[in-house]
């Protein structure tokens, strides 16, 4: 039996991480320069219903921004971002129950993601990430139940999320590319012609959208295909070496960052020998088989291509990875529900909530600290 009933749990973590963000946000939003470059966008589209010249972004950010331009753009933004969080923490419960076996797992997991310091962090600032976020929570779990028993209304929503994504952000594109791969193999018991099908309508109909943004943006010369296209021919793979700095933060909003950063690896390296070990066990077709696959290749196909394409910056690597992390707790999730009877599980989980919850914290003391910025 579960100590908090569902619902009530659910609320409990909702009303937690609304909490967080009223007090972190209490002086309002912060701003860096994408922030002004997306108020520019939004002033001027209010303006004069045109793309701020210059403007190389995909534009979904800036019409959302216009839409509130009479209520003062800084206050509507206020209201994006709250919606967006509690959209993403509401969707991450629903993943959740169609990931994770254990109850009592579950709430783990949405406690840990509603105190989570990359879902504060992207909140804390006028940037696209937080909408990108909730659409793909809504996205992922659309997904979810697609491929565990497929409906027609289901691939329509997973559609119009990826338009809304790849509208919102170029990164976007990386979501798709695996998403219809999950798509394509998601179960041999299917044609393939049906599962080409699938596959490929998604992936046009996602493209479809930021294809004609980026066409016109060519013509008036106010877009680009994106600033990151230009970077794949000028460093190699090796040069970049993103991939240490992907895993070097993400690593630290799972373990501190004291700890040395071949410990981290190596708890890495012990927890994913353990869920593959769990994945190789369960037959093809089965459920958790396929909500596995459709976390981790969607996953690793926003982090290779980012690889392959860009140089990430360190101190831009938390914005990238913001996004990837809910897909990993998800996996994680996943991957401990054999073993959550263990004792060492529930101290091992409880200890991360609470680093998580006071990592949360402490970004949140620097930034009253520092003031509004």
């Amino acid at each position: 039996m579960p100590f908090i009933p569902t619902r009530l749990f659910n609320g409990l973590c909702i009303a937690l991480a609304v909490g967080l963000f009223a007090y972190a946000n209490a002086c309002g939003l912060g701003q860096t320069y994408d922030s002004t470059i997306y108020l520019q966008a939004g002033a001027f589209w209010a303006g004069q219903s045109a793309l701020l010249p210059g403007f190389e972004r995909p534009p979904l950010q800036g019409w959302l921004l216009a839409l509130g331009a009479w209520l003062g753009m800084e206050r509507w933004a206020y209201g994006v971002n709250l919606l967006a969080l509690v959209v993403s923490v509401v969707f991450f419960g629903r993943c959740a129950e169609l990931v994770v076996q254990p109850l009592r797992l579950r709430q783990a997991l949405l406690l840990a993601w509603a105190v989570a310091t990359p879902l504060h962090l992207v909140h804390r600032f006028i940037w696209s990430e937080p909408v990108f976020l909730a659409f793909w929570m809504l996205h992922t779990w659309l997904l979810l139940r697609w491929v565990g028993q497929p409906k027609r209304s289901d691939w329509g929503g997973l559609l119009l999320c990826a338009m809304a994504m790849n509208l919102q952000r170029t990164a976007g594109i990386f979501w798709v590319v695996g998403t219809a791969s999950v798509l394509f193999w998601r179960s041999r018991e299917v044609s393939l012609a049906q599962r080409w099908g699938e596959a490929l309508g998604y992936a046009a109909g996602a493209l479809l959208p930021w294809a004609v943004w980026t066409a016109w943006g060519w013509q008036v010369g106010s877009a680009n295909l994106h600033t990151m296209a230009g970077e794949a021919w000028q460093q190699s793979w090796a040069e970049k070496q993103n991939i240490r700095v992907y895993f070097d933060e993400l690593s630290r909003w799972f373990l501190p960052a004291l700890v040395a950063f071949r410990w981290r690896v190596a708890v890495f390296c012990i927890a994913l020998a353990m869920g593959l070990r769990w994945a190789a066990r369960q037959p093809w077709s089965t459920p958790q088989r396929l909500h596995l696959t459709s976390l981790l290749v969607p996953l690793l196909a926003y982090l290779l291509l980012m690889q392959g394409i860009t140089q990430v910056p360190f101190e831009e690597a938390q914005r990238y990875l913001a996004l990837a992390y809910p897909a990993v707790l998800l996996l994680l999730g996943a991957m401990l529900s054999p073993y959550f009877a263990h004792k060492w599980v529930y101290w091992a989980i409880g200890l991360w909530i609470t680093y998580g919850l006071l990592r949360t914290l402490q970004n949140i003391y620097f930034w009253h600290t520092v003031g509004c910025f």
